[in-house]
């Protein structure tokens, strides 16, 4: 097909042959059509033919096109804003030093895809497009930028994200940096996060409590038990599964074997309650699991009766390690009266306990 029937058969009313046309652009590396191609995404009325169109962009050079895609993130349609990022994306590294010298864009939701784009295309070398978007006056750029460094665990966008929490007075932008420190802090940054927001002192607000009760299961130690003790009650009930989910990883971090009294008690309702999901059960069995209670072989014998196969595999572990001849005994047991994926649970918790 030459030039002039490629044309023609851009701007036909059939589908078949548009998709004909883009083929052939395609196979040939057709550049000359990319203002065509552009048009098609924007304005056809096939969804499988705007599809095509950006795949044909995704695979011939568009290098002397860049300025007419990136114009594609002004665009009133979400469809074309995202298929300009998936075009620049599939580019990888050639189109980074464009996207990058149009950062300056004076629209805040060009300059967001444009990080967008930046990411997409998996270079290390847009690393630093995101820690300039860091200083970025639009809220919104900025928590894009925050919430990329911590997808990517770009440790060295830390301290400016440390310092982008200590002074932000937007919500949403505290708790993009929390998230991200939450990835790439450390103990140092911890610190400094539970001295600004008061946390000893009870003073946290809910929307930051999930972050920060993840930050102290990934960089806390046994000094920092305590902290999450204090907010192991029922007050706290909607952040139970951070809670403990902290706990948990503190705990064995830190190979921490007992617990007071009214902790253990409050996690034996936790495990007992039927108003508890299954994730929070296996989060407060695995604490119960790593400490010594009285009480602990009859709690465990007890929880041996469930028919929950996601709890089965932690309960007979642990009560095998407790009293190995009594766990054997009640599986075989429980086997024997069992059926479907019950018995087939525990059959392959018998395999893996006792290896028959």
């Amino acid at each position: 097909m030459d030039s002039n029937d490629i044309k023609k058969y851009l701007k036909s009313k059939d589908e078949e042959e548009k998709l004909f046309a883009l083929n052939d652009i395609m196979s040939q590396s057709l550049s000359e059509f990319i203002p065509d191609i552009i048009d098609l995404i924007e304005n056809d009325e096939s969804q499988i033919v705007r599809e095509t169109a950006v795949d044909v962009l995704k695979n011939i050079d568009i290098s002397s096109y860049y300025d007419n895609i990136s114009k594609m993130f002004e665009s009133p349609d979400a469809y074309v804003r995202n298929a300009a990022i998936e075009i620049f994306g599939a580019k990888g590294e050639e189109v980074v030093p464009y996207l990058t010298s149009i950062m300056d864009h004076k629209n805040k939701e060009v300059r967001k895809l444009i990080l967008d784009s930046l990411v997409a295309t998996g270079s290390e070398y847009a690393y630093p497009a995101l820690e300039a978007a860091l200083n970025d006056p639009a809220p919104n750029v900025k928590i894009t930028a925050v919430e990329y460094i911590g997808a990517l665990q770009y440790t060295k966008g830390k301290e400016k994200i440390m310092e982008i929490l200590l002074q932000a007075d937007e919500p949403m932008l505290q708790i993009a940096c929390l998230e991200t420190l939450s990835i790439i802090g450390d103990k140092e940054v911890l610190n400094q996060i539970l001295n600004y927001f008061d946390v000893e002192k009870g003073n946290i607000e809910n929307f930051y409590k999930p972050f920060i009760f993840k930050m102290i299961g990934y960089y806390g130690d046994c000094c920092y038990l305590e902290i999450l003790l204090k907010y192991l009650n029922y007050k706290n009930l909607s952040f139970i599964k951070e809670i403990l989910s902290a706990l948990n990883k503190l705990m064995a971090r830190c190979k921490i074997k007992s617990l007071e009294k009214e902790v253990i008690s409050f996690l034996k309702k936790i495990v007992t309650s039927d108003s508890n999901d299954i994730e929070t059960k296996i989060e407060t069995i695995t604490i119960l699991s790593l400490i010594d209670f009285d009480g602990k072989e009859e709690l465990f014998e007890s929880l041996c009766d469930s028919n929950e196969t996601e709890l089965l595999s932690i309960v007979f572990d642990t009560y095998f390690k407790i009293n190995k001849d009594k766990a054997i005994n009640i599986l075989n047991k429980k086997i024997k009266v069992s059926t479907g994926e019950v018995k087939e649970a525990l059959i392959n918790i018998k395999e893996e306990l006792i290896g028959e």
